[in-house]
């Protein structure tokens, strides 16, 4: 093997133990690492207590990511409404 190829071929090995080493300790997002708030929390006794009109629309999403060492999740809770004055 000529010194070019060597080189190549260590640079493909050291790229390969860097990706599984900096890849290997990300969490994945499972119920099991969401937490009791997010699983439980609903919005809708704090809403209830402004509306003025019982028509509403409510927009609820959820999101969640694998991070080094944790993992993310996120709910969002956009309600449309009329308030009392």
């Amino acid at each position: 093997m000529t010194l070019p190829r060597v080189s190549l071929v260590l640079l493909f090995l050291a790229c390969l133990i860097w990706f599984a080493v900096d890849h290997h300790p990300l969490v994945s997002p499972t119920p099991d690492n969401e937490s009791t708030f997010l699983k439980t929390y609903t919005p809708a006794k704090v809403i209830d207590q402004f509306k003025a009109a019982p028509f509403s629309e409510q927009s609820v999403g959820s999101s969640s990511g694998a991070e080094r060492e944790f993992a993310t999740h996120q709910a969002d809770f956009e309600p449309t409404l009329v308030i009392k004055t």
